[in-house]
């Protein structure tokens, strides 16, 4: 064999083994993005069913979860509990659209980017979110499981004067206070609110009042997060659980303070138009029933 005939043919051989090596490794590649794209999909699904169980089930059992205004959440249990928190918002909505897939070499991991809407429902009206996420995912038994998440908001920091001792002073007069009507699913009309300080719907520090007029009486609900209440005027009556007992309520008087916890249901009412006054960190919402 000529000499040029003999080295073009090598050079087929090793063309052709080239291909053989990476073909099936590109194509593994493809199948794997086409998969991770999936558990997105399926993410959204469960998501918008509630299915809390599900959404853990994506995550790697040492999975490690950093999310806005939020702890950082370890384990799979953790995280799963960060979307049950978040899906317990009246109304909301979320998903996530992944931008990019990354595989790497070895093919046992996956950096995905993306980004994602997300809306709810609270007291003083709708509120609306978007950002980005950053995935990573292992390979765990030949499944993809997300180990590392991180969500970042594109929503403006909250104010820092709430916790600046030498901020401006706020005041709020009597007369100054706007009431608008409270509204709740399932919670009677008569009620009214007023954002006293802060802005409820937002993630920092706030302050309401609410108004109920006599004989009020508003059915099982939960908030999301802890709240400081204090009674202003009137006598308002608070049962804890998840089924209402008038028996078992208890009245309270202006002046009394109350602590209720996050996601404990309760119910109650009120004895002549009564005033209280709530504090805590937003967004505050009410939701029906228990959590």
């Amino acid at each position: 064999m000529p000499h040029n005939a003999r080295r073009h043919s090598i050079g087929m051989l090793a063309l052709f083994l080239l291909c053989a090596v990476f073909t099936p490794a590109r194509a593994q590649a493809q199948t794997d993005e086409q998969l991770i794209r999936a558990i997105d999909s399926t993410f959204n699904v469960a998501f918008a069913a509630r299915d809390t169980v599900k959404i853990a089930s994506f995550y790697a059992t040492e999975a490690v979860g950093m999310y806005p205004n939020t702890p950082i959440a370890r384990g799979a249990r953790a995280i799963g509990h960060t979307y049950a928190e978040f899906s317990g918002m009246p109304g909301v909505k979320l998903v996530g659209t992944p931008v990019s897939v990354v595989i790497s070499k070895g093919g046992d991991l996956a950096t995905v980017t993306g980004t994602y809407r997300s809306s709810f429902n609270s007291a003083s009206g709708p509120v609306a979110d978007s950002g980005s996420y950053l995935d990573v995912f292992r390979k765990v038994n030949g499944q993809w499981r997300i180990v590392n998440e991180i969500v970042t908001s594109q929503a403006p920091m909250a104010t820092m004067a709430v916790y600046d001792t030498v901020g401006t002073m706020a005041m709020a007069g009597g007369s100054a206070i706007q009431w608008g009507d409270l509204k709740v699913p399932g919670f009677p009309a008569g009620a009214k609110i007023a954002a006293i300080h802060g802005d409820p719907a937002s993630t920092g520090d706030y302050v309401v009042r609410l108004q109920f007029p006599d004989g009020y009486r508003f059915p099982v609900h939960w908030h999301p997060k802890a709240e400081h209440l204090t009674v202003l005027s009137g006598t308002f009556l608070l049962g804890m659980g998840g089924t209402v007992n008038t028996a078992t309520e208890k009245s309270y008087q202006p002046g009394d303070f109350l602590y209720l916890p996050a996601r404990k249901p309760h119910s109650g009412g009120a004895k002549g138009v009564t005033v209280v006054q709530l504090h805590g960190t937003g967004p505050f919402a009410i939701n029906l029933g228990t959590p």
